[in-house]
């Protein structure tokens, strides 16, 4: 069974330990998935409209984060798994050493693995070095 907070940034939002956002109207906020995969909410905070990352969201308002740690870490590394139990405040570098111990990051590309630029924007880029590198010469 699902408990529900008070966000901490707006109290008449409430929020999930298993990660489901209920506005202060008491419909279901909508959720988006951003091109890497993270869930994205969008709230009233302090008079305007506001993003946030879902596991955030979920971290601010159910776990502890006493040393001040800056980041949210998905423990199990599935980024969809917004769960309370799944997330820790951690700091970068300590995401970063998550990541790489379990395959879901590279260094060597300094993206998430498994991370690709669509054919589109790939080619929008191949252009615009072409484009820089023709400027440089003249």
């Amino acid at each position: 069974m699902e408990l529900f907070k008070p966000f901490p940034l707006n109290p008449t939002v409430q929020v999930g330990n298993m990660g489901t956002v209920i506005r202060f109207n008491g419909k279901l906020s909508k959720i988006t998935t951003q091109s890497l995969g993270y869930k994205k909410v969008s709230m009233m905070v302090e008079g305007s409209v506001k993003t946030y990352y879902l596991h955030v969201v979920v971290a601010l308002t159910w776990c502890d984060n006493p040393a001040n740690k800056p980041e949210v870490n998905h423990k199990d590394g599935d980024k969809a798994n917004n769960c309370a139990a799944n997330l820790e405040w951690c700091t970068r570098g300590e995401n970063q050493q998550h990541g790489r111990a379990n395959g879901l990051w590279t260094k060597k590309s300094g993206r998430a693995a498994g991370f690709t630029h669509s054919q589109e924007t790939r080619d929008r880029m191949k252009g615009a070095k072409k484009g820089w590198k023709r400027d440089m010469k003249t």
